[in-house]
């Protein structure tokens, strides 16, 4: 006997609600999956990974996102080593040319790496005393004097000769991605101070290794992961129009007029993206200024913040997505909560207090709705 089709469901309720399937999502979902919790990611994209993306061109693997990642990146290569995927290098040049002024030049990696070397030397000397520690770099009171300079302007006080300083130059934009007047000087002191002050390891640990099965094998485990909990799901092309904070936790509107309540949302939006999310009550309204209009030099310019494992394009030392070379810094926001939590640091223990933390490790940023 044909049974009439059942009314597809409007409403659901989860313990905790993520908005972005990218690493930051997925390891959140994993870990409260394997404490218990009912969790349900929502990802507008018709993909998982967000900064990661490789694409499957002429039987290559293409990485169109987070590229490089190393072993000086704890976070990333934890994830690595717990599902024992293979890490290989890139190709190396078997030829290397530059230029000097309008001249082009010819020669090994080894003969540009050297030629580099001593304005790298010479700009990133002081990287310790800036930034003794790198994962608490406002630790140095003093950080705002350097984060007034640009890369560009500190490179031009060397004083270098022509092919050096065009060789420093390439070598920087090759990192960020961006004219060097863009980028604030803090931004290379954190990338280097990152691997303990040496240029060279910096720049391995952004330029060298990478996944043998493209970089989305570590989303695809991370995925498989969560799901094997039985308390993950994952829905991809499901954009959230809203969340609305109530008594007891937020509401999530997506999709056609579907809805579901959680009692904690998770948001691991790239800051650029914030303002597009209708939030209420709304976020501050400094985290949803534009990166461009802010008046610091460490939150406007694109070379600046703290970075996902290795690729190029975003800026910041290690996190947990493998690397641009960098990516947007992003805050926490908490309020108390007595379930486990994805990787929320501070939380305050008052059942009304809302602060904001520095970035966290994993790149995104947490809203948790209190009971």
């Amino acid at each position: 006997m044909h049974q009439p089709a059942q009314p597809e469901t409007r409403h659901e309720q989860v313990d905790v609600a993520v908005v972005g399937a990218g690493l930051a999502g997925l390891t959140a979902a994993r870990e409260l999956g394997r404490h218990g919790l009912n969790v349900l990611v929502l990802e507008a994209r018709d993909r998982m990974g967000g900064r990661v993306y490789t694409d499957h061109r002429l039987g290559r693997d293409l990485e169109l996102g987070g590229n490089w990642l190393h072993w000086t990146q704890p976070h990333v290569w934890a994830e690595v080593n717990r599902y024992g995927l293979e890490v290989t290098r890139g190709p190396r040049s078997e030829e290397t040319y530059w230029l000097a002024g309008d001249e082009v030049r010819r020669g090994t990696l080894d003969d540009f790496m050297q030629l580099i070397d001593p304005g790298m030397t010479r700009l990133l000397t002081e990287t310790m005393r800036w930034i003794p520690r790198p994962d608490d770099p406002l630790r140095n009171p003093d950080l705002a004097a350097a984060d007034s300079f640009t890369l560009q302007e500190k490179l031009d006080e060397l004083k270098l000769s022509e092919d050096e300083k065009n060789a420093n130059e390439a070598a920087w934009v090759g990192h960020f991605n961006c004219p060097l007047d863009q980028p604030s000087f803090v931004a290379a002191l954190r990338w280097t101070a990152a691997t303990a002050g040496s240029w060279h390891l910096m720049h391995e640990a952004s330029a060298i290794y990478r996944l043998a099965d493209g970089n989305d094998s570590l989303v695809e485990a991370i995925a498989d992961d969560a799901r094997s909990t039985g308390r993950v799901e994952i829905r991809l092309a499901t954009p959230v129009r809203s969340i609305t904070h109530s008594a007891d936790g937020a509401t999530l509107a997506h999709g056609d007029g579907r809805t579901v309540t959680a009692r904690r949302v998770i948001i691991t939006l790239g800051q650029n993206l914030l303002d597009s999310l209708d939030v209420n009550p709304p976020l501050p309204e400094a985290k949803l200024i534009p990166p461009a209009r802010r008046p610091h030099h460490a939150a406007r310019r694109p070379g600046s913040g703290y970075a996902a494992p290795s690729s190029r394009s975003s800026p910041t030392p290690p996190s947990t997505t493998p690397s641009r070379s960098s990516a947007p810094s992003t805050s926490v926001r908490t309020t108390p909560s007595s379930s486990p939590s994805a990787r929320t640091p501070n939380a305050s223990t008052s059942p009304t207090a809302t602060r904001w933390t520095p970035p966290c490790a994993c790149g995104a940023t947490i809203w948790r709705c209190s009971t």
